[in-house]
C-alpha cells in the first residue's frame, strides 16, 4: 500500500520546470538509468521519485509502516539477514 501518491509528486515537481523521474527504487538498473537521464538534463533540475516498499524482502517487515525507524531485537536481526539472504554470525 503506497502512503504517498508519487504521480502527485511528479506533476507537482513538472509545475516547477523540474525534470522529474519515477523508477523503482529496489531495482538498480533503473535507478542508474535515472541518474543518466539526470546527467543528461541541461537547463533545469531532475528529481528522481523512488518507489519503494518498506522492509522490502524482510518477512515481518514488508509494508508494515510501524517498523519504520523502529530498531530490532537479536532475534528479529538474525531472521531479517536470513530474509535477506544474509549468513548470521552467532
Amino acid at each position: 500500500k503506497s502512503i504517498i501518491n508519487n504521480n502527485l509528486i511528479q506533476e507537482k515537481f513538472k509545475t516547477f520546470v523540474c525534470n522529474a523521474i519515477t523508477k523503482d527504487g529496489h531495482d538498480y538498473q533503473q535507478i542508474f538509468a535515472a541518474l543518466d537521464i539526470a546527467k543528461d538534463t541541461v537547463g533545469k533540475p531532475t528529481i528522481i521519485i523512488a518507489k519503494t516498499i518498506k522492509g522490502k524482502g524482510v518477512s515481518f517487515m514488508e509494508n508494515q509502516a510501524s517498523w519504520h525507524g523502529s530498531a530490532l531485537n537479536d532475534a528479529e536481526l538474525k531472521q531479517a539477514l536470513l530474509d535477506l539472504g544474509g549468513a548470521c554470525r552467532e
